[in-house]
């Protein structure tokens, strides 16, 4: 891991948002009939640095709010509603992370780091079939154990948005 955490390019203008969005509306339909995923469009979303927009200042990325990262949902789903939806919950954890601040100490900071230096994605892989979304009020039935060289991790989920592509 690189010591240095390379600077955030500005926010991205609303004519590369529109190039972006213009490109996924041509492939999404493909991917509907195929019941394929736009590997391309997180190319290109990463290549645009969209990924780096709700990292904190703090540690090189650009600490965009709640505003700008809506309207770049906005831009996204205007072409593809599912490649959006991947990366609104992206923007959602990295941002209640970033409120939050309860992970302990460096592990957050760990976390930019892998975003900025390796463009990985994050989601909460929270729905159970039994349970629905945690955020309701369940509890989940998925659970992790120590074990030698790692942890095992036994349950089962029914969908995790952006699984194929997601870092965390």
């Amino acid at each position: 891991m690189p010591d240095k955490i390379s600077p955030m390019p500005a926010l991205v203008s609303r004519d590369a948002l529109s190039r972006l969005s213009a490109n996924f509306s041509q492939r999404a339909d493909a991917h509907d009939r195929d019941g394929s995923f736009p590997f391309e469009n997180v190319i290109d979303l990463r290549a645009a640095g969209l990924h780096l927009l709700p990292v904190p200042t703090a540690f090189g990325g650009s600490g965009a709010n709640l505003l700008d990262v809506v309207r770049v949902i906005e831009a996204v789903g205007a072409g593809d509603a599912s490649t959006a939806l991947g990366l609104a919950m992206h923007f959602h954890v990295i941002g209640s992370l970033t409120e939050q601040n309860y992970w302990r100490d460096g592990a957050f900071e760990a976390l930019c780091r892998e975003v900025l230096a390796h463009g990985a994605l994050v989601n909460s892989a929270a729905s159970e079939p039994e349970l629905g979304s945690p955020s309701r009020g369940g509890m989940p039935k998925t659970n992790a154990r120590d074990v030698d060289g790692g942890y095992l991790l036994n349950g089962r989920k029914s969908w995790v948005t952006f699984a194929p592509v997601l870092g965390y």
